[in-house]
């Protein structure tokens, strides 16, 4: 039985330590800055794993036989602990975004390849079969050359504290609307050059509230395509909604969200549209194929490389957006 430890004790955190038992793994210590918090934590799945105090990281380590890692801090939270861990040869799930700045990503990325522990970054949304489906079609030749990616991000909450601080979130792009960013990727390609502008309209009277509300951004990508996302906080309250539409040579699909599409073949007109809609736990899903590569020392799909991939991606696009639309290359 694989052990885990969780580094965390958030709604995340839970979800990753849950589904982490069902598949079958032992989570045998928790890490986190909250001792009350963290014990309720550990009552709530069982009462066996051993309680450890964020200063207490590397004494955990040393004192627990991992096989991995949970990393379900926000980025801001996070210190050194990947590095750290991969050093000691444990493998390692970190959520999105992998880290909170580039060099931090580029260190992690680093640490994991010295290292050959297998990783996995928190981009849920491609494990859907919706998503693997299209991906799938675009892998055999059915869809054709990509065209056009428009994606559409929208809800309506305050958050909390850290969230809606720039300084510790990063933002709406970066911390949310980046799996529509890692879906634009992962069935378009690899962007070349973004351009991007945010505003902060709804919620400019709140001091506190310092990141964007609205956000638009246009990209090419290598393979001659393009793609529009846009995004805001400003909409429907409890709607959280992520809308996307990819066009290929061949065909549209059509995603209302990442558990239902619906692909219209347009080369083919007597071919009937498909549609196709599964509402597996995807973040099941994503730690049932964390654990089954550790246990056959294949890599996953979506590992630390793809997660920084992603990271530079919104990365650079902030980056326009604070330089006033300002077009960026990408270096990936």
């Amino acid at each position: 039985m694989l052990k885990l430890a969780i580094l965390g004790n958030g709604g995340f955190a839970k979800v990753h330590a849950r589904n982490a038992i069902r598949a079958g793994a032992e989570v045998v210590a928790l890490c986190g800055r909250n001792k009350e918090k963290l014990a309720a934590f550990n009552q709530e799945i069982g009462g066996g794993a051993r309680v450890y105090l964020s200063g207490e990281f590397e004494k955990m380590l040393a004192a627990e036989k991992l096989d991995a890692l949970i990393i379900a801090l926000p980025p801001f939270a996070r210190q050194d602990e990947f590095v750290t861990a991969a050093r000691q040869g444990i493998n390692i799930f970190v959520e999105k975004p992998i880290a909170a700045s580039l060099s931090e990503g580029q260190a992690m990325v680093k640490a994991a390849a010295n290292s050959g522990i297998i990783t996995m970054s928190g981009f849920h949304m491609r494990m859907s079969q919706p998503v693997k489906r299209v991906k799938g079609l675009i892998e055999d030749g059915t869809a054709g050359r990509p065209v056009l990616f428009q994606g559409a991000y929208s809800c309506n909450s305050l958050h909390n504290a850290w969230y809606i601080d720039k300084d510790r979130s990063g933002g709406q792009i970066f911390e949310q609307v980046i799996h529509l960013y890692d879906m634009n990727r992962f069935l378009l390609g690899e962007p070349k050059t973004v351009r991007a502008l945010t505003n902060n309209i709804c919620h400019n009277h709140l001091i506190d509230y310092t990141i964007e509300d609205v956000s638009g951004m246009i990209a090419q990508f290598t393979n001659g395509s393009l793609s529009s996302i846009t995004a805001n906080n400003c909409e429907i309250p409890g709607a959280w909604l992520s809308l996307f539409k990819i066009v290929y040579e061949n065909l549209v699909a059509e995603f209302e969200n990442e558990s239902k599409v619906k692909i219209t073949y347009t080369k083919d007109p007597d071919k009937l549209p498909e549609i196709i809609e599964d509402h597996e736990d995807v973040y099941q899903l994503e730690m049932n194929e964390f654990l089954d590569c550790i246990k056959n020392g294949r890599p996953a799909t979506c590992d630390v490389n793809e997660g920084f991939k992603t990271l530079v991606y919104v990365d650079k696009v902030t980056r326009s957006a604070a330089r006033n639309g300002e077009m960026m290359d990408l270096y990936l």
